[in-house]
C-alpha cells in the first residue's frame, strides 16, 4: 500500500500570483514594499490611499478517497486558518505594522489572509471550496479581534475570487473589506464571505 500512497509533495501548488493577475488587483501591486517576502506578507497593493497587504497559505492534505468526512474538511480548514493566523501574529511581534497615523498618504491598511484546501488522491489535486463565518472567528481563540487596527480578516481562495468578480471596482472591494471586518470585530453573525456582499 505504501507505493499507492497519495504524495501532496507531487501535485503542484495553487500558483496564487496568476490568479491574482488575473484580476484588477494585478493594477494596484505594490513591488518592493518592505513588509513583502520570506517570513512576511505574500503581496502588498496600493489603492488610492489604503493599503491591503496579503498572506497566503495552501493546505495540501494527501486522502485515500477524495470522498472525505465533514468532520475532517472542518479539521482541515481549521488547520489552514491556525497557521496563517500564527504566520500573521508572528509577523505582528517581529515587525512593526504601519499605523494610519504614522502615514501620512494612507488612510486605512487591510490586512487579509487567503487559504486554499487541496485534497490529493492519487497525484490529483481537488480543491475544496470552504468560508469563514461568524461562528469560526467566534471559536475561543480563532483569531485576536481586540485590535481592530491589527486584525487578519481569512478568505477561501474560492470565496475571494468571486468577490473580486461580484464586486468588479477596487473601491468596492475596499467597503466590503470594512464592513467584513466591522461584522467580525462586532462578532455579528453570518454565514460566509459572499454573504455579506
Amino acid at each position: 500500500m505504501s507505493n499507492n500512497k497519495p504524495h501532496a509533495e507531487q501535485v503542484p501548488s495553487f500558483d496564487w500570483s496568476a490568479m491574482l493577475h488575473r484580476t484588477f488587483l494585478s493594477v494596484y501591486l505594490k513591488t518592493n514594499d518592505p513588509l513583502v517576502g520570506q517570513e512576511k506578507f505574500d503581496y502588498a497593493f496600493k489603492i488610492g490611499n489604503q493599503l491591503l497587504y496579503v498572506m497566503t497559505h495552501e493546505q495540501m492534505v494527501a486522502v485515500e478517497s477524495p470522498n472525505v468526512a465533514k468532520y475532517m474538511l472542518a479539521e482541515i480548514r481549521q488547520q489552514a486558518a491556525t497557521h496563517i493566523t500564527k504566520r500573521f501574529e508572528q509577523l505582528v511581534s517581529d515587525v512593526d505594522l504601519p499605523v494610519v497615523e504614522d502615514t501620512q498618504d494612507v488612510q486605512n491598511i487591510h490586512y487579509i489572509g487567503l487559504t486554499s484546501l487541496t485534497l490529493v488522491h492519487q497525484d490529483k489535486g481537488y480543491q475544496v471550496e470552504h468560508e469563514y463565518g461568524s461562528s469560526f472567528f467566534q471559536q475561543k481563540g480563532a483569531l485576536d479581534l481586540d485590535d481592530q487596527t491589527k486584525v487578519l480578516q481569512l478568505f477561501s481562495l474560492n470565496s475571494f475570487c468571486q468577490l473580486v468578480q461580484l464586486l468588479q471596482t477596487p473601491n468596492d472591494l475596499l467597503s466590503y473589506f470594512d464592513y467584513h471586518l466591522t461584522q467580525m470585530v462586532n462578532r455579528n453573525d453570518f454565514q460566509g464571505e459572499l454573504a455579506l456582499a
